[in-house]
Protein backbone atom coordinates (compact mmCIF):
# COMPACT_ATOMS: atom_id res chain seq x y z
CA UNK A 1 0.00 0.00 0.00
CA UNK A 2 2.95 2.37 0.66
CA UNK A 3 4.13 1.73 -2.89
CA UNK A 4 0.61 2.43 -4.07
CA UNK A 5 0.59 5.80 -2.24
CA UNK A 6 4.02 6.76 -3.57
CA UNK A 7 3.35 5.86 -7.18
CA UNK A 8 -0.14 7.37 -7.21
CA UNK A 9 1.18 10.66 -5.78
CA UNK A 10 3.95 10.86 -8.38
CA UNK A 11 1.52 10.07 -11.17
CA UNK A 12 -0.92 12.71 -9.90
CA UNK A 13 1.76 15.44 -9.87
CA UNK A 14 2.98 14.37 -13.32
CA UNK A 15 -0.51 14.72 -14.78
CA UNK A 16 -0.94 18.20 -13.23
CA UNK A 17 2.44 19.22 -14.58
CA UNK A 18 1.34 18.21 -18.08
CA UNK A 19 -1.77 20.35 -17.68
CA UNK A 20 0.27 23.40 -16.56
CA UNK A 21 2.79 22.98 -19.37
CA UNK A 22 -0.03 22.76 -21.89
CA UNK A 23 -1.54 26.05 -20.61
CA UNK A 24 1.91 27.65 -20.63
CA UNK A 25 2.58 26.65 -24.25
CA UNK A 26 -0.75 28.16 -25.29
CA UNK A 27 -0.30 31.55 -23.61
CA UNK A 28 3.44 32.23 -23.44
CA UNK A 29 3.58 33.93 -26.84
CA UNK A 30 0.32 35.89 -26.52
CA UNK A 31 0.32 39.67 -26.63
CA UNK A 32 0.63 41.02 -23.08
CA UNK A 33 -2.49 43.19 -23.23
CA UNK A 34 -4.51 40.39 -24.83
CA UNK A 35 -3.29 37.92 -22.21
CA UNK A 36 -4.15 40.18 -19.30
CA UNK A 37 -7.60 40.99 -20.67
CA UNK A 38 -8.45 37.31 -21.25
CA UNK A 39 -7.15 35.79 -18.01
CA UNK A 40 -10.65 34.99 -16.68
CA UNK A 41 -11.62 33.15 -19.85
CA UNK A 42 -8.34 31.18 -19.88
CA UNK A 43 -8.85 30.23 -16.23
CA UNK A 44 -12.37 28.92 -16.92
CA UNK A 45 -11.20 26.88 -19.89
CA UNK A 46 -8.19 25.33 -18.17
CA UNK A 47 -9.33 25.05 -14.51
CA UNK A 48 -6.27 26.97 -13.39
CA UNK A 49 -5.58 30.22 -11.48
CA UNK A 50 -3.50 32.87 -13.24
CA UNK A 51 -2.12 36.00 -11.53
CA UNK A 52 0.57 38.48 -12.50
CA UNK A 53 2.60 41.39 -11.08
CA UNK A 54 5.09 43.88 -12.54
CA UNK A 55 8.70 43.32 -11.65
CA UNK A 56 9.84 46.76 -10.43
CA UNK A 57 12.99 45.44 -8.78
CA UNK A 58 11.41 45.04 -5.31
CA UNK A 59 10.92 41.34 -4.69
CA UNK A 60 8.84 41.92 -1.55
CA UNK A 61 6.32 44.10 -3.37
CA UNK A 62 6.20 41.54 -6.19
CA UNK A 63 5.39 38.69 -3.80
CA UNK A 64 2.88 40.71 -1.81
CA UNK A 65 0.98 41.69 -4.97
CA UNK A 66 0.87 38.06 -6.23
CA UNK A 67 -0.23 36.71 -2.82
CA UNK A 68 -2.92 39.37 -2.61
CA UNK A 69 -4.28 38.51 -6.07
CA UNK A 70 -4.27 34.81 -5.19
CA UNK A 71 -6.15 35.62 -1.98
CA UNK A 72 -8.78 37.50 -4.02
CA UNK A 73 -9.16 34.30 -6.05
CA UNK A 74 -9.82 32.44 -2.77
CA UNK A 75 -6.40 30.83 -2.54
CA UNK A 76 -5.11 31.39 0.98
CA UNK A 77 -1.50 30.38 0.94
CA UNK A 78 0.55 30.27 4.10
CA UNK A 79 3.62 29.35 2.09
CA UNK A 80 4.41 31.13 -1.16
CA UNK A 81 7.48 33.09 -2.16
CA UNK A 82 9.33 33.86 -5.38
CA UNK A 83 13.00 34.04 -4.59
CA UNK A 84 15.77 36.05 -6.22
CA UNK A 85 17.12 32.88 -7.72
CA UNK A 86 13.75 32.12 -9.35
CA UNK A 87 13.54 35.64 -10.74
CA UNK A 88 17.00 35.27 -12.20
CA UNK A 89 15.99 31.98 -13.86
CA UNK A 90 12.85 33.55 -15.33
CA UNK A 91 14.99 35.69 -17.56
CA UNK A 92 15.85 32.59 -19.56
CA UNK A 93 13.07 30.01 -18.94
CA UNK A 94 9.99 29.14 -16.95
CA UNK A 95 10.05 27.55 -13.48
CA UNK A 96 7.86 24.80 -12.02
CA UNK A 97 7.47 24.92 -8.27
CA UNK A 98 5.27 23.25 -5.64
CA UNK A 99 4.34 25.09 -2.47
CA UNK A 100 3.18 22.70 0.27
CA UNK A 101 0.46 24.19 2.48
CA UNK A 102 0.72 22.24 5.73
CA UNK A 103 -2.16 23.94 7.54
CA UNK A 104 -4.81 23.60 4.83
CA UNK A 105 -3.45 20.22 3.76
CA UNK A 106 -3.10 20.83 0.07
CA UNK A 107 -0.31 22.01 -2.26
CA UNK A 108 -0.12 24.76 -4.83
CA UNK A 109 1.60 23.65 -8.02
CA UNK A 110 2.79 26.58 -10.16
CA UNK A 111 4.29 27.40 -13.50
CA UNK A 112 6.10 30.79 -13.28
CA UNK A 113 7.24 32.72 -16.34
CA UNK A 114 7.91 36.26 -17.54
CA UNK A 115 6.17 38.18 -20.31
CA UNK A 116 7.90 41.50 -20.93
CA UNK A 117 8.42 42.93 -17.43
CA UNK A 118 5.55 41.04 -15.83
CA UNK A 119 5.83 37.87 -13.76
CA UNK A 120 2.95 35.44 -14.39
CA UNK A 121 1.97 32.55 -12.10
CA UNK A 122 -0.19 29.69 -13.44
CA UNK A 123 -1.29 27.45 -10.59
CA UNK A 124 -3.47 24.53 -9.64
CA UNK A 125 -4.23 23.16 -6.23
CA UNK A 126 -3.12 19.61 -5.42
CA UNK A 127 -5.20 17.63 -3.00
CA UNK A 128 -3.43 15.56 -0.38
CA UNK A 129 -3.47 12.46 -2.62
CA UNK A 130 -1.56 10.41 -0.09
CA UNK A 131 -4.27 10.82 2.52
CA UNK A 132 -7.00 10.07 -0.03
CA UNK A 133 -5.20 6.95 -1.22
CA UNK A 134 -4.64 5.87 2.38
CA UNK A 135 -8.39 6.11 2.99
CA UNK A 136 -9.08 4.27 -0.28
CA UNK A 137 -6.58 1.57 0.69
CA UNK A 138 -8.28 1.13 4.03
CA UNK A 139 -11.59 0.82 2.22
CA UNK A 140 -10.07 -1.71 -0.21
CA UNK A 141 -8.71 -3.75 2.71
CA UNK A 142 -12.12 -3.67 4.39
CA UNK A 143 -13.85 -4.53 1.12
CA UNK A 144 -11.38 -7.37 0.54
CA UNK A 145 -12.03 -8.78 4.01
CA UNK A 146 -15.78 -8.55 3.47
CA UNK A 147 -15.39 -10.21 0.05
CA UNK A 148 -13.30 -13.01 1.56
CA UNK A 149 -15.94 -13.61 4.25
CA UNK A 150 -18.79 -13.52 1.72
CA UNK A 151 -16.89 -15.81 -0.66
CA UNK A 152 -16.14 -18.21 2.19
CA UNK A 153 -19.83 -18.28 3.15
CA UNK A 154 -20.85 -18.78 -0.51
CA UNK A 155 -18.27 -21.54 -0.95
CA UNK A 156 -19.61 -23.28 2.16
CA UNK A 157 -23.20 -22.94 0.93
CA UNK A 158 -22.37 -24.08 -2.61
CA UNK A 159 -20.18 -26.89 -1.31
CA UNK A 160 -23.03 -28.08 0.88
CA UNK A 161 -25.40 -27.70 -2.07
CA UNK A 162 -23.12 -29.86 -4.24
CA UNK A 163 -21.73 -32.30 -1.68
CA UNK A 164 -25.07 -33.21 -0.06
CA UNK A 165 -26.71 -34.32 -3.35
CA UNK A 166 -23.53 -36.21 -4.27
CA UNK A 167 -23.59 -37.98 -0.91
CA UNK A 168 -27.27 -38.82 -1.44
CA UNK A 169 -26.51 -40.20 -4.91
CA UNK A 170 -23.61 -42.23 -3.51
CA UNK A 171 -25.93 -43.75 -0.91
CA UNK A 172 -28.53 -44.32 -3.65
CA UNK A 173 -25.94 -46.16 -5.77
CA UNK A 174 -24.99 -48.31 -2.79
CA UNK A 175 -28.66 -49.13 -2.18
CA UNK A 176 -29.17 -50.04 -5.85
CA UNK A 177 -26.07 -52.27 -5.67
CA UNK A 178 -27.73 -53.95 -2.65
CA UNK A 179 -30.91 -54.49 -4.77
CA UNK A 180 -32.78 -51.78 -2.87
CA UNK A 181 -34.24 -50.13 -5.96
CA UNK A 182 -35.35 -46.71 -4.75
CA UNK A 183 -35.14 -43.15 -6.10
CA UNK A 184 -33.74 -39.89 -4.75
CA UNK A 185 -35.52 -36.54 -5.27
CA UNK A 186 -32.79 -33.95 -6.00
CA UNK A 187 -33.73 -30.44 -7.17
CA UNK A 188 -30.55 -28.48 -7.93
CA UNK A 189 -31.54 -27.22 -11.40
CA UNK A 190 -28.18 -28.22 -12.84
CA UNK A 191 -26.20 -31.18 -14.15
CA UNK A 192 -26.40 -32.90 -10.74
CA UNK A 193 -30.20 -32.99 -11.01
CA UNK A 194 -29.90 -34.43 -14.54
CA UNK A 195 -27.51 -37.08 -13.22
CA UNK A 196 -29.90 -37.95 -10.39
CA UNK A 197 -32.75 -38.35 -12.91
CA UNK A 198 -30.59 -40.74 -14.93
CA UNK A 199 -29.76 -42.77 -11.81
CA UNK A 200 -33.46 -42.80 -10.81
CA UNK A 201 -34.42 -44.08 -14.26
CA UNK A 202 -31.68 -46.68 -14.03
CA UNK A 203 -33.00 -47.76 -10.63
CA UNK A 204 -36.56 -48.07 -11.99
CA UNK A 205 -35.39 -50.04 -15.03
CA UNK A 206 -33.22 -52.31 -12.89
CA UNK A 207 -36.12 -52.88 -10.50
CA UNK A 208 -38.36 -53.77 -13.43
CA UNK A 209 -35.71 -56.08 -14.91
CA UNK A 210 -35.10 -57.65 -11.48
CA UNK A 211 -38.82 -58.33 -11.03
CA UNK A 212 -39.01 -59.79 -14.53
CA UNK A 213 -36.03 -62.03 -13.83
CA UNK A 214 -37.60 -63.18 -10.56
CA UNK A 215 -40.89 -63.79 -12.35
CA UNK A 216 -39.12 -65.75 -15.08
CA UNK A 217 -37.17 -67.72 -12.47
CA UNK A 218 -40.42 -68.52 -10.69
CA UNK A 219 -41.98 -69.58 -13.97
CA UNK A 220 -38.94 -71.70 -14.74
CA UNK A 221 -39.18 -73.40 -11.35
CA UNK A 222 -42.88 -74.03 -11.95
CA UNK A 223 -42.10 -75.32 -15.43
CA UNK A 224 -39.43 -77.69 -14.16
CA UNK A 225 -41.80 -78.91 -11.45
CA UNK A 226 -44.52 -79.52 -14.04
CA UNK A 227 -42.09 -81.17 -16.45
CA UNK A 228 -40.89 -83.47 -13.67
CA UNK A 229 -44.47 -84.31 -12.81
CA UNK A 230 -45.45 -84.90 -16.46
CA UNK A 231 -42.45 -87.15 -17.05
CA UNK A 232 -42.71 -88.98 -13.73
CA UNK A 233 -46.18 -90.41 -14.46
CA UNK A 234 -45.36 -92.10 -17.82
CA UNK A 235 -42.00 -93.27 -16.45
CA UNK A 236 -43.78 -94.87 -13.48
CA UNK A 237 -46.23 -96.58 -15.84
CA UNK A 238 -43.35 -97.78 -18.04
CA UNK A 239 -41.50 -99.05 -14.98
CA UNK A 240 -44.54 -100.95 -13.66
CA UNK A 241 -45.33 -102.59 -17.01
CA UNK A 242 -41.68 -103.44 -17.66
CA UNK A 243 -41.57 -105.18 -14.29
CA UNK A 244 -44.84 -106.94 -15.20
CA UNK A 245 -43.25 -108.27 -18.41
CA UNK A 246 -40.27 -109.55 -16.41
CA UNK A 247 -42.64 -111.26 -13.96
CA UNK A 248 -44.60 -112.87 -16.81
CA UNK A 249 -47.79 -110.88 -16.15
CA UNK A 250 -48.04 -109.42 -19.67
CA UNK A 251 -51.48 -110.05 -21.14
CA UNK A 252 -50.24 -108.90 -24.57
CA UNK A 253 -51.01 -105.16 -24.04
CA UNK A 254 -47.99 -104.09 -21.92
CA UNK A 255 -45.74 -103.28 -24.88
CA UNK A 256 -48.43 -101.09 -26.44
CA UNK A 257 -48.91 -99.23 -23.14
CA UNK A 258 -45.13 -98.73 -22.78
CA UNK A 259 -44.91 -97.30 -26.33
CA UNK A 260 -47.87 -95.00 -25.65
CA UNK A 261 -46.15 -93.58 -22.59
CA UNK A 262 -42.84 -93.23 -24.45
CA UNK A 263 -44.69 -91.30 -27.16
CA UNK A 264 -46.15 -88.99 -24.48
CA UNK A 265 -42.68 -88.23 -23.12
CA UNK A 266 -41.36 -87.73 -26.65
CA UNK A 267 -44.24 -85.36 -27.46
CA UNK A 268 -43.63 -83.46 -24.23
CA UNK A 269 -39.94 -82.97 -25.05
CA UNK A 270 -40.73 -81.89 -28.63
CA UNK A 271 -43.22 -79.29 -27.37
CA UNK A 272 -40.75 -77.97 -24.79
CA UNK A 273 -38.09 -77.62 -27.48
CA UNK A 274 -40.62 -75.87 -29.71
CA UNK A 275 -41.57 -73.49 -26.91
CA UNK A 276 -37.95 -72.47 -26.36
CA UNK A 277 -37.36 -72.30 -30.12
CA UNK A 278 -40.15 -69.81 -30.89
CA UNK A 279 -38.78 -67.32 -28.33
CA UNK A 280 -35.20 -67.45 -29.57
CA UNK A 281 -35.24 -68.02 -33.33
CA UNK A 282 -34.37 -65.22 -35.76
CA UNK A 283 -37.45 -64.97 -37.92
CA UNK A 284 -37.68 -64.85 -41.72
CA UNK A 285 -40.83 -62.81 -42.28
CA UNK A 286 -42.69 -62.98 -45.57
CA UNK A 287 -46.04 -61.98 -47.05
CA UNK A 288 -48.55 -64.82 -46.57
CA UNK A 289 -52.12 -65.23 -47.82
CA UNK A 290 -53.79 -66.19 -44.53
CA UNK A 291 -56.88 -67.68 -46.20
CA UNK A 292 -54.90 -70.03 -48.48
CA UNK A 293 -52.57 -70.87 -45.62
CA UNK A 294 -55.47 -71.97 -43.40
CA UNK A 295 -57.02 -74.06 -46.21
CA UNK A 296 -53.68 -75.84 -46.69
CA UNK A 297 -53.50 -76.76 -43.00
CA UNK A 298 -57.15 -77.86 -42.91
CA UNK A 299 -56.40 -80.22 -45.81
CA UNK A 300 -53.75 -81.92 -43.68
CA UNK A 301 -56.32 -82.55 -40.91
CA UNK A 302 -59.06 -83.81 -43.26
CA UNK A 303 -58.82 -87.44 -42.11
CA UNK A 304 -58.78 -86.46 -38.43
CA UNK A 305 -61.94 -84.37 -38.92
CA UNK A 306 -63.59 -87.34 -40.65
CA UNK A 307 -62.57 -89.84 -37.95
CA UNK A 308 -63.87 -87.56 -35.22
CA UNK A 309 -66.99 -86.56 -37.17
CA UNK A 310 -66.11 -82.87 -36.97
CA UNK A 311 -67.61 -80.38 -39.42
CA UNK A 312 -65.36 -77.45 -40.49
CA UNK A 313 -66.78 -74.12 -41.59
CA UNK A 314 -64.64 -71.24 -42.87
CA UNK A 315 -66.29 -67.87 -43.51
CA UNK A 316 -64.56 -65.13 -45.58
CA UNK A 317 -65.10 -62.80 -48.57
CA UNK A 318 -63.70 -64.31 -51.76
CA UNK A 319 -63.17 -60.82 -53.24
CA UNK A 320 -60.75 -59.88 -50.43
CA UNK A 321 -57.05 -60.61 -49.95
CA UNK A 322 -55.93 -61.58 -46.46
CA UNK A 323 -52.19 -60.94 -46.52
CA UNK A 324 -50.15 -60.96 -43.31
CA UNK A 325 -46.42 -60.41 -42.87
CA UNK A 326 -44.72 -62.80 -40.46
CA UNK A 327 -42.63 -65.95 -40.16
CA UNK A 328 -44.37 -68.88 -41.87
CA UNK A 329 -43.36 -71.37 -39.17
CA UNK A 330 -44.79 -69.11 -36.44
CA UNK A 331 -48.08 -68.77 -38.30
CA UNK A 332 -48.22 -72.56 -38.79
CA UNK A 333 -47.72 -73.15 -35.05
CA UNK A 334 -50.53 -70.70 -34.18
CA UNK A 335 -53.10 -72.11 -36.62
CA UNK A 336 -52.29 -75.80 -35.99
CA UNK A 337 -52.43 -75.40 -32.20
CA UNK A 338 -55.79 -73.61 -32.35
CA UNK A 339 -57.21 -76.26 -34.70
CA UNK A 340 -55.97 -79.19 -32.56
CA UNK A 341 -57.28 -77.37 -29.48
CA UNK A 342 -60.69 -77.16 -31.18
CA UNK A 343 -60.55 -80.88 -32.02
CA UNK A 344 -59.79 -81.75 -28.38
CA UNK A 345 -62.57 -79.75 -26.80
CA UNK A 346 -65.44 -79.53 -29.31
CA UNK A 347 -68.51 -81.36 -28.08
CA UNK A 348 -70.94 -80.40 -30.83
CA UNK A 349 -68.84 -81.67 -33.75
CA UNK A 350 -68.28 -78.17 -35.23
CA UNK A 351 -65.30 -75.86 -35.69
CA UNK A 352 -65.93 -72.43 -37.26
CA UNK A 353 -63.22 -70.13 -38.67
CA UNK A 354 -63.93 -66.51 -39.63
CA UNK A 355 -61.76 -64.02 -41.54
CA UNK A 356 -62.58 -60.31 -41.86
CA UNK A 357 -60.91 -56.90 -42.15
CA UNK A 358 -61.12 -53.88 -39.89
CA UNK A 359 -59.03 -50.69 -40.16
CA UNK A 360 -55.76 -52.21 -41.38
CA UNK A 361 -56.19 -55.40 -39.38
CA UNK A 362 -57.18 -58.92 -40.37
CA UNK A 363 -59.50 -60.45 -37.79
CA UNK A 364 -59.14 -64.20 -37.27
CA UNK A 365 -61.66 -66.10 -35.11
CA UNK A 366 -61.89 -69.81 -34.44
CA UNK A 367 -64.96 -71.07 -32.53
CA UNK A 368 -65.87 -74.53 -31.29
CA UNK A 369 -68.88 -75.58 -29.25
CA UNK A 370 -67.83 -76.57 -25.74
CA UNK A 371 -69.73 -77.05 -22.50
CA UNK A 372 -66.45 -77.45 -20.63
CA UNK A 373 -65.94 -74.90 -17.86
CA UNK A 374 -62.60 -73.35 -18.78
CA UNK A 375 -60.52 -71.45 -16.24
CA UNK A 376 -59.39 -68.43 -18.30
CA UNK A 377 -56.84 -67.46 -15.64
CA UNK A 378 -54.97 -70.71 -16.20
CA UNK A 379 -55.56 -71.42 -19.86
CA UNK A 380 -52.12 -70.14 -20.93
CA UNK A 381 -50.36 -71.86 -18.03
CA UNK A 382 -47.96 -74.59 -19.24
CA UNK A 383 -49.32 -78.14 -18.75
CA UNK A 384 -52.80 -76.88 -17.87
CA UNK A 385 -55.35 -79.24 -19.44
CA UNK A 386 -59.15 -79.22 -19.04
CA UNK A 387 -60.11 -82.87 -18.63
CA UNK A 388 -63.89 -82.56 -18.80
CA UNK A 389 -65.40 -83.39 -22.22
CA UNK A 390 -61.91 -83.82 -23.67
CA UNK A 391 -61.29 -85.88 -26.83
CA UNK A 392 -59.27 -88.74 -25.40
CA UNK A 393 -58.15 -89.81 -28.87
CA UNK A 394 -56.38 -86.50 -29.51
CA UNK A 395 -54.38 -85.79 -26.38
CA UNK A 396 -51.62 -83.26 -25.76
CA UNK A 397 -49.21 -81.83 -23.23
CA UNK A 398 -50.97 -78.61 -22.29
CA UNK A 399 -48.23 -76.48 -23.89
CA UNK A 400 -50.06 -75.56 -27.11
CA UNK A 401 -51.78 -72.34 -26.00
CA UNK A 402 -48.69 -71.29 -24.03
CA UNK A 403 -46.67 -71.48 -27.25
CA UNK A 404 -49.38 -69.57 -29.16
CA UNK A 405 -49.35 -66.78 -26.55
CA UNK A 406 -45.53 -66.63 -26.70
CA UNK A 407 -45.64 -66.04 -30.48
CA UNK A 408 -48.50 -63.50 -30.38
CA UNK A 409 -46.77 -61.52 -27.63
CA UNK A 410 -43.57 -61.53 -29.68
CA UNK A 411 -45.38 -59.93 -32.65
CA UNK A 412 -47.36 -57.65 -30.35
CA UNK A 413 -50.66 -58.87 -31.86
CA UNK A 414 -53.87 -58.27 -29.93
CA UNK A 415 -55.74 -61.44 -28.98
CA UNK A 416 -58.41 -62.58 -26.55
CA UNK A 417 -60.51 -65.58 -25.53
CA UNK A 418 -64.27 -65.65 -25.02
CA UNK A 419 -66.20 -68.47 -23.36
CA UNK A 420 -69.94 -67.92 -23.45
CA UNK A 421 -73.12 -69.60 -24.73
CA UNK A 422 -71.34 -72.97 -24.72
CA UNK A 423 -68.79 -71.66 -27.25
CA UNK A 424 -65.04 -71.32 -26.99
CA UNK A 425 -63.71 -68.46 -29.19
CA UNK A 426 -60.08 -67.50 -29.85
CA UNK A 427 -59.74 -64.02 -31.42
CA UNK A 428 -56.56 -62.60 -33.06
CA UNK A 429 -55.87 -59.26 -34.77
CA UNK A 430 -53.17 -59.74 -37.45
CA UNK A 431 -51.68 -56.65 -39.11
CA UNK A 432 -52.76 -56.48 -42.73
CA UNK A 433 -50.06 -56.45 -45.39
CA UNK A 434 -51.57 -55.07 -48.60
CA UNK A 435 -50.64 -56.63 -51.91
CA UNK A 436 -48.24 -53.89 -53.09
CA UNK A 437 -46.91 -52.95 -49.66
CA UNK A 438 -43.37 -53.44 -48.47
CA UNK A 439 -44.50 -54.80 -45.13
CA UNK A 440 -42.57 -54.44 -41.91
CA UNK A 441 -43.42 -55.65 -38.46
CA UNK A 442 -41.63 -55.27 -35.16
CA UNK A 443 -40.76 -58.58 -33.52
CA UNK A 444 -39.48 -58.46 -29.94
Amino acid sequence: MFINIFLANKFYILEKRKDLNEVYRNIKNLDLEYLISNIDEIENNTSTKIVYAKDNGNINELNDEIIDKLYKKKLRLNKFWITEEVLHTLNNSSVNKIYYQEIVKYSFYTKIFKNDNYVFVIGVTLSNIGEIISIVNKFIVLLTLISIIINWIMVRINSHKIIKPLKNMTKLSDDIASLNFRTENINTKDEIEELSKSINNMSKNLEKAHKEINTQNQKLKELLRNVAHEIKTPLSIIKVHTQGIEDGLDDGSYIDIIFDEINKVDSLIENLLLWFKVSQDVKQNSKIDLHKFILKILEKYKLIFRENEIEIKIDFLESENYFVFMDEEDLKIIIENLITNGIKYTDNGKIEIYLSKDDGKIIFKIINGSKTKINLDKIFTPFYVEEESRNKNFSGTGLGLSIVKEILDKYDFNFKINCEDNNFEFYIEFLECKKMDKCHIHVT
